[in-house]
């Protein structure tokens, strides 16, 4: 199943509403949060800092050297790939030991 930004703001409002049904929120007020929170994490990666959530995981900036690489699909021609940062998320053990029990109890049933 593919879960898009759209589902997970509809998924936290709903779960909001639930919970404190007589809170004033409004579904704009969750996308624009969640929107504002993808925008800090870009913009601190963006300028090379490390950000950790704790027991979810890490983004980091990773560099990249200058190298040649091919393409498969056109019989292996070759190109350059310039230096460059990449953004990684490093998964918390916490995260990924979570994640293993949820789906592996879900592959037992």
């Amino acid at each position: 199943m593919k879960v898009t930004k759209r589902d997970i703001v509809k998924y936290i409002y709903e779960k909001i509403k639930k919970e404190n049904p007589d809170l004033n929120l409004e579904l704009d007020d969750i996308k624009y949060s969640v929107n504002t929170l993808i925008d800090i994490i870009k913009d601190y990666v963006a300028e090379n800092n490390t950000i950790e959530i704790r027991y979810f995981g890490t983004f980091i900036p990773k560099y990249r050297k200058k190298r040649i690489a091919r393409i498969p699909k056109k019989g292996g021609e070759e190109i350059i790939l310039e230096e460059r940062y990449v953004p990684v998320i490093k998964f918390s053990s916490i995260f990924k030991d979570e994640l293993n029990k949820s789906l592996i109890n879900e592959n037992e049933k």
